[in-house]
């Protein structure tokens, strides 16, 4: 009786703890988030990095200066 009262127990306290984690991944990409706005000709911008290019201890973005501007988005 002991033992399947322990499981049920551990049972539900990693359910509890997989909620927990899932909850704290959602506002962790909620604050990681920048609404990014573009810019002008030589306006300091943010450059996002790919998700699967960043390592520990990476940046997120990239800082840069606009140079040029082109309004054809094929190229």
């Amino acid at each position: 009786m002991t033992i399947r009262l322990t499981q049920t127990q551990a049972l539900h306290t990693n359910l509890e703890s997989a909620q927990v984690q899932l909850l704290k991944q959602k506002r962790m990409v909620k604050s990681g988030c920048v609404n990014l706005q573009s810019g002008e000709q030589d306006d300091n911008v943010a450059v996002p990095v790919p998700l699967m290019a960043v390592e520990i201890g990476d940046p997120r973005n990239i800082l840069g200066v606009i140079i040029d501007r082109r309004e054809d988005k094929d190229q």
